[in-house]
């Protein structure tokens, strides 16, 4: 109902117009909010210590042969690498993750033959 709006509003006001009406503008990307951990800006990278050491960790999602996500993460040191190396490293790697993602094929995982949980039956109160 409200895209059927949306779109209605669209075709009488025109495009610009509705953006401004409603102060949002328009687009198909994926909007990513602030997060507590995340001290960059960057979604997927972030500055933690880890044991006594700051370092830049790079975080993403990667799919396995089974279709199942498992989160991989590396990490660079400051110290090593300097503030502004270690994040482009960090993000470097999180940017080539990210790619494998999307570049990999879509694998769908098989349904369970036998059902993961019991359906609740009542008991019959004649049985006891």
């Amino acid at each position: 109902m409200a895209i059927d709006w949306l779109r209605w509003m669209r075709r009488s006001l025109g495009a610009i117009k509705i953006e401004k009406a409603i102060c949002k503008p328009r687009s198909e990307n994926q909007i990513v909010g602030f997060h507590s951990r995340n001290n960059t800006g960057t979604a997927g990278v972030r500055k933690r210590l880890r044991g006594n050491v700051e370092v830049y960790e790079a975080t993403w999602i990667v799919r396995d042969e089974d279709g199942k996500r498992k989160r991989r993460t590396t990490c660079y040191s400051i110290a090593r690498h300097g503030e502004k190396k270690a994040f482009r490293l960090a993000l470097k790697a999180r940017q080539q993750g990210e790619r494998a993602r999307w570049d990999a094929p879509w694998v769908r995982r098989e349904a369970a033959s036998v059902p993961t949980y019991q359906p609740w039956e009542p008991e019959d109160a004649e049985q006891k």
